[in-house]
């Protein structure tokens, strides 16, 4: 390529045969130019990495730079590094292999970061898109930005471009965290961004829930997993000294105990709703067991009285003596 790429995008790839075209293709649209895509295949047992690759032979140019490795570690976030260490670009942005992007996407990414050159973190809205074609979106206002990833994960896998020397002083994936890996990611890179701004406007990145996703549709299945990543969070921000935060991480364990009761896991509901009480105080197990009823009930409105319960102390004003 005669010109080097701001821009990689990297898919890991696992039995994906049937729809991960439907990716690539949404990538091959881009109007951004020049542009590198990295593949990468995790032990798919289907025909995925001969699609792959002969979908890569037909769609290479000058000006759009394909590799397709291998990763036989087990994981996303395995692949998502393998990739990330082949990547040269300065900015690097995460895509999952059954979801696209509109045309314009990475052009709208590309010059904002060429128009805030000293931006870190560029994150956007997404939308998601159910069985029965609706379509909602999905945003967060929530200035505090670790606040809103830990309730509205905006750092999620397909929602930011991230530069690439910052996902490398951060450590790369967790592969030990096999759920919420991009949760757990997100924070780490929060807490080391000095710079981390929003991409405003309509979303450009189309979501497609499935069983067969990364993250899929239900939490029970997966119990335990989500835990382990909030636990690494945790620990993240007692190093970084962020107290209220810690809170926020309670909070979040008390939303997933409500939403495994209501997908019928009430053991392992009570369980991590009585871990999550023991270890704070009388005052904080009155809010938390308030957001554990307010989600068991309603499926959502935890996060919104989490934010309302634990928020920062204003600093009280001085009074001037007369």
């Amino acid at each position: 390529m005669e010109t080097s790429p701001l821009l990689t995008v990297i898919v890991p790839v696992h039995n994906r045969a049937a729809i991960v075209t439907r990716t690539l293709d949404s990538i091959a649209a881009q109007t951004l130019r020049p542009l590198r895509l990295i593949v990468v295949d995790n032990n798919s047992t289907d025909s995925t990495l001969r699609t792959v690759t002969e979908w890569s032979d037909a769609h290479r140019s000058e000006d759009f730079d394909i590799t397709v490795l291998t990763e036989s570690a087990p994981g996303a976030a395995a692949a998502r590094n393998r990739g990330l260490a082949e990547a040269t670009s300065e900015y690097v942005m995460f895509f999952d292999s059954d979801d696209e992007m509109r045309p314009d996407h990475l052009s709208r990414v590309a010059e904002e970061l060429q128009r805030v050159p000293e931006t870190d973190i560029l994150y956007f809205d997404i939308a998601i898109i159910d069985s029965d074609g609706w379509m909602r979106c999905k945003s967060s206002r929530d200035e505090n930005h670790i606040r809103a990833h830990i309730f509205h994960s905006i750092l999620a896998t397909h929602r930011y471009a991230v530069r690439r020397s910052l996902i490398n002083e951060a450590g790369g994936w967790n592969p030990d965290c096999m759920k919420w890996n991009d949760l757990e990611m997100g924070l780490r890179l929060i807490i080391r961004a000095a710079n981390i701004r929003k991409l405003h406007g309509e979303p450009r990145v189309i979501i497609h829930p499935t069983e067969e996703s990364i993250t899929g549709c239900d939490l029970l299945s997966r119990h335990g997993l989500g835990e382990k990543a909030l636990d690494a969070m945790e620990q993240q921000l007692r190093n970084a000294g962020h107290e209220l935060a810690l809170n926020w991480i309670d909070c979040r364990r008390v939303i997933l105990a409500a939403d495994y009761r209501r997908e019928g896991g009430r053991q392992q509901a009570y369980e991590l709703l009585d871990s999550t009480l023991n270890r704070n105080q009388t005052r904080n197990q009155l809010k938390l067991r308030a957001i554990y009823a307010v989600q068991r009930l309603f499926g959502h409105g935890g996060s919104a009285l989490s934010a309302m319960l634990f928020k920062e102390k204003k600093p009280r004003k001085k009074k001037h003596a007369l």
